[in-house]
Formats: C-alpha cells, structure tokens, sequence
C-alpha cells in the first residue's frame, strides 16, 4: 500500500479506459499483487468505478498467473464470453494465463525488452504505448 501514491501511472491510460467504458465496455483487474493495493490504485486515480471487479493474489500461490484462476474469476463475475474477452498484459505470464483461459490478448511493451519477451512468448499482438488503443477506439464511428 505505501508504493501505491508512488506508483506512476501509464500515460493515455486513464483517458483509454473512460474512452472505453463510454462503449460500455467492462473491465476487471486481475493481478498478481494484491487485489485491495490495485483496487486503491484505480481509486486515487478517481477510476473505481470502472473496475468493479478485482482480483489477486490469494493466499494459495500456486494460482498466481500464468495459472488462469484470477482471470477466469473476472470471466465469471462479469458473465464474459471468455472468447469475446480481451486481456491486456505486459508480461509473458499474463499470456499464458489468457492462452488457458480462451481470451485475447493484447501485450503493452512500454520498453524493447519488455516487447522482446512478449514476442519470445508468442504475443502476436504488441503496442509500446496505450495511445495507439486509445487513437483506435477513438477512430471507431
């Protein structure tokens, strides 16, 4: 919880998310850091109410990513389509759990190593920077 007024945030993604929850899109956090310390990062960036669910780490590490268990929680509360579900991560084990779980996924490299490795895991779909998401929900009639 102390890293969490530190945290500095992803440029264009606050603007990317209320863009796309103005499709009324749902979003979900799934994470391997505890749940309540993102849930308090979305709420001191006044985004909240965009991510009503949430879900981390558990007590049982085994079901940490690349195990799909935190995603497939988000699937079921939201009464998602897995295979109409989209998974943005930045790490290959954000991949993998996607893979398993039967969603998209689309990487987010904010540097080349980071690209590297997601590319090494096989992503087929990478953006270095959310405005490009954002630039493209935004040509959308």
């Amino acid at each position: 919880m102390d890293a969490v007024p530190k945290a500095m945030p992803t440029p264009y993604a606050d603007p990317l998310i209320r863009t796309w929850a103005s499709f009324g899109v749902e979003f979900a956090i799934t994470t391997n850091n505890a749940a309540v310390t993102a849930a308090a990062y979305f709420e001191g960036r006044g985004l909240a109410d965009c991510f009503p669910y949430v879900y981390g780490r558990t007590p049982n590490l085994d079901l940490m990513k690349p195990n799909p268990y935190c995603l497939e929680e988000a699937i079921k509360a939201m009464g998602a389509v897995p295979s109409a579900t989209l998974m943005i991560g930045n790490a290959a084990t954000d991949l993998e759990a996607a893979r398993q779980a039967g969603v998209s996924f689309l990487g987010y490299a904010r540097n080349a190593h980071i690209g590297q490795r997601l590319e090494e895991a096989g992503a087929e779909f990478i953006v270095d920077s959310m405005q490009q998401v954002l630039n493209a929900l935004r040509s959308l009639p």
